[in-house]
């Protein structure tokens, strides 16, 4: 079965150089914990995502003071945390034997599993401010895989782009709009409105694209390729997509979105792995945790913290301020 959505990512595409600002980085790693996935930052500087320690993978928090709080579904064999809210609210999915369900932990430590009805496989990625959950499904009937919402008060929407299969969803916003990629037999990127209007979103001349975040203004980013190379794209909310690869760069894959239009992800070059951030006007920054062989960022909040992994063997969190 596939595994979490932004580790997917990572192979889909590939994998920027630029100028190293001021900048305060902070590795950390839970208690016992030998590899770590640190996926998604808030506002408010709190980290969640999950680790193994050797035995079993848990969720955890780390909150904006460093305190890291670890976290399971009861019976589980691995809780994958991929995604926190400005309120503290996690969601992310879990395996028991042959199974994977959805999950939300409040900010209060309550756990509620959740499958959209008729799933026998389920992905929960990304929560919105609201409790709105996005993620993907496959129906025990046909086999095949859907996009799902669900929102605060437990109702599942289930839906898929004409034709496709599987519809993939990656990112929902504060409005509910929903982003991710599905195949046809290529792959598209689409964008889902609050009202259930979907758009396909591929940049001119890609053969393959994928989104993997949208920001509240609408704009969306992600990764195409054009038969010739991997790139990234940012579209904005008019539709209008901005292509770029940065100076240097040998492959790079983008993970992240503020809204303040900042995106982040990770590049080769001659001279090794990277993170960077794009800011709104298309300027980059490169950025290394230090003594590290890479440097690999997946989501950015809009006061600029970044958070990630890095390593050279198994890897550690970071939050790059």
């Amino acid at each position: 079965m596939r595994p979490p959505i932004k580790i997917v990512l990572t192979g889909i595409v590939v994998l920027l150089a630029v100028s190293a600002h001021a900048q305060s980085i902070t590795r950390f790693d839970p208690p016992d914990s030998i590899d770590i996935t640190a996926l998604s930052i808030n506002e408010r500087g709190e980290v969640t995502g999950y680790y193994f320690d050797g035995v079993g993978t848990y969720g955890f928090i780390r909150d904006a003071r460093g305190t890291l709080t670890s976290f399971d579904v009861p019976g589980s064999i691995a809780t994958l945390a991929q995604s926190i809210n400005n309120a503290g609210a996690v969601t992310g999915s879990y395996t028991e034997r042959f199974a994977s369900h959805g999950f939300i932990r409040d900010a209060r430590g309550t756990i509620t599993s959740f499958d959209p009805p008729g799933s026998i496989w389920t992905v929960a990625v990304s929560i919105n401010n609201a409790g709105a959950i996005t993620g993907s499904y496959i129906d025990g009937v046909s086999y095949a895989e859907f996009g799902f919402i669900r929102d605060a008060r437990g109702t599942f929407t289930s839906f898929d782009v004409p034709g496709s299969n599987p519809t993939v969803a990656v990112s929902i916003n504060n409005a509910g709009a929903v982003t991710g990629y599905y195949f046809t037999p290529h792959t598209h990127c689409f964008i889902r409105d609050a009202r259930g209007t979907i758009t396909s979103c591929d940049p001119p001349g890609s053969i393959a694209a994928a989104a993997v975040g949208i920001n509240d203004a609408g704009e969306v980013t992600g990764a195409y390729g054009d038969g010739v190379a991997a790139h990234n794209f940012i579209r904005d909310a008019r539709g209008a997509i901005t292509s770029f690869d940065p100076p240097g760069s040998i492959a790079a894959q983008v993970f992240g979105i503020s809204n303040r239009g900042e995106v982040t992800g990770a590049y080769a070059d001659r001279l090794g792995a990277h993170g960077f951030i794009r800011d709104a006007r298309g300027t980059f920054t490169s950025f290394e945790v230090p003594g590290a062989v890479f440097t690999e960022p997946f989501s950015i909040n809009s006061r600029g913290e970044v958070t990630g992994i890095s390593g050279g063997g198994p890897s550690h969190g970071f939050i790059r301020r």
